[in-house]
C-alpha cells in the first residue's frame, strides 16, 4: 500500500515499524506490539481486549479428598470397564445439539466445556463445528476413550479427568454444556455443582442442560421387552430422572435466568447394560438453555 502513495497516519505507521523490528526483535515484539494497539486504541476511542486464551489453558482441577478421589474414580472405572455402551452412550452427538443449533443458541459462542463428557461424542462434533472446546469426565477410562475417538475423528478438544465440583478457571467460558451430569449430581451434590458453575461462568455466559423426560410405566416396560429380545438377562432399565421446569429454575434463579426450554425427540439411550448398542431404543430428553444475568 505504501506503493500507492496513499497517506498514511501516525499509529499505523507505528503498527507497521514494530512488525518490521520484530523480525530482529523477537523477545520484545509482543510488548511493543500490545503498548502500541493501545495506542491506536486510545486514539480511535475504541476499547481494546487482550486475547483471550485457549480453554485449555484457563481451566484446572483442585485437589480433592484422597479416599473420596479413590471412591468415586474406582466406581466409574467400573462403570466403563463393564460395557463398551453405558448406558448413557449413542456413539453419535446429542440430538438436542442440532435442535439448539438451529435456534440459534450457539452462534457467536467460542470458548465451550462439556461437563460429564464421558466418551467425548458431543465434544467432538462441538470441535468440529469450531468451538474451542473442553471435556471434563471424573472417568480416566471415558477419558482414554474419548481422546482415542477424537483423534479418530481428527479434532482435538482438550479432555480432563475431573470432577465437575472441583473445577476452577481462570477465565469464564462463554457457554456450559450439561448432558446428564445436573440430573445426577443434585441429588447428592447439588451446592458443589452450583459453585463450580458460578466460578467458571460470568454475566453473559450460557449453559445448555439437558435432562431425563418422563416416560410411563407402559412405555418401560416396552422397552425392556424389545431390548431383551436381543438380551435376555436384562430385566431394568437406567431412566434418567424427570426434571421439571420449575425445578431447575428454583435451583439456579439465583445467578441464572431460563430463556428456553423444551423437549427433543430420540435424546437418550435406553440405558441397559451390557455390549448391545442401544441407538434404536432411545426416549425425549427436556433441553434447558440459561443465561447467567448476574453476579451473586
Amino acid at each position: 500500500a505504501l506503493e500507492t502513495g496513499k497517506d498514511w497516519n501516525g499509529p499505523t505507521l507505528a503498527v507497521i515499524s514494530v512488525h518490521m523490528v520484530s523480525i530482529q526483535v523477537f523477545p520484545m515484539v509482543f510488548f511493543a506490539h500490545a503498548h502500541v494497539q493501545n495506542l491506536v486504541c486510545t486514539e480511535m476511542n475504541e476499547s481494546c481486549s487482550p486475547p483471550v486464551p485457549p480453554i485449555a489453558q484457563t481451566i484446572y482441577c483442585q485437589n480433592r479428598p484422597a479416599k473420596l478421589k479413590w471412591w468415586e474414580e474406582h466406581h466409574w472405572k467400573l462403570v466403563y470397564e463393564e460395557s463398551v455402551y453405558p448406558p448413557w452412550r449413542t456413539t453419535m452427538h446429542s440430538a438436542a445439539l442440532d435442535m439448539l443449533y438451529s435456534k440459534g443458541y450457539f452462534n457467536n459462542i467460542t470458548s465451550v466445556l462439556d461437563v460429564g463428557t464421558g466418551t467425548g461424542e458431543d465434544s467432538i462434533f462441538l470441535s468440529k463445528m469450531g468451538h474451542d472446546v473442553a471435556g471434563i469426565d471424573l472417568s480416566e477410562v471415558a477419558i482414554i476413550r474419548a481422546k482415542r475417538y477424537a483423534s479418530r475423528e481428527k479434532v482435538s478438544p482438550h479432555f480432563m479427568q475431573c470432577p465437575f465440583q472441583n473445577l476452577r478457571s481462570t477465565h469464564p467460558v462463554d457457554l456450559v454444556y450439561d448432558r446428564g451430569l445436573y440430573h445426577n449430581m443434585r441429588t447428592y451434590n447439588l451446592d458443589g455443582w452450583r459453585r463450580a458453575l458460578e466460578s467458571i461462568t460470568t454475566t453473559g455466559s450460557y449453559v445448555v442442560i439437558i435432562t431425563g423426560h418422563n416416560i410411563s410405566e407402559q412405555e418401560y416396560i416396552s422397552l425392556v421387552l424389545q431390548v431383551r429380545k436381543k438380551n435376555p438377562d436384562i430385566n431394568q432399565l437406567n431412566i434418567a430422572p424427570q426434571i421439571e421446569e420449575n425445578m431447575i429454575v428454583a435451583e439456579l434463579q439465583d445467578t441464572f435466568s431460563l430463556i428456553y426450554s423444551g423437549v427433543v425427540d430420540n435424546e437418550w439411550p435406553a440405558g441397559f447394560r451390557g455390549n448391545v448398542q442401544p441407538s434404536e431404543y432411545s426416549y425425549p430428553g427436556n433441553v434447558f438453555v440459561f443465561y447467567r444475568s448476574h453476579i451473586r
